[in-house]
């Protein structure tokens, strides 16, 4: 059941399944059954701050050198 709920909170809604396909898959041995590719993906990538990881790249490398 975790299985098929998983498959049914896609965020994509083309990665979900037809609701004929979810009661095939509640029929289904569940042994045969397969965890989609991204079954807790969250609905947003994080964004990185590229700008602040380099200028702290250089804090540290100035505070290495006694700067």
């Amino acid at each position: 059941m975790v299985i098929t709920a998983s498959w049914c909170i896609q965020i994509k809604p083309s990665e979900r399944p037809s609701m004929s396909k979810v009661l095939e898959m509640f029929e289904t041995d569940v042994t045969l059954l397969q965890m989609p590719p991204r079954p807790f993906q969250l609905p947003f990538e994080p964004k990185i701050d590229h700008m602040a990881l380099q200028l702290q790249g250089h804090l540290s490398f100035l505070l290495l050198q006694g700067i």
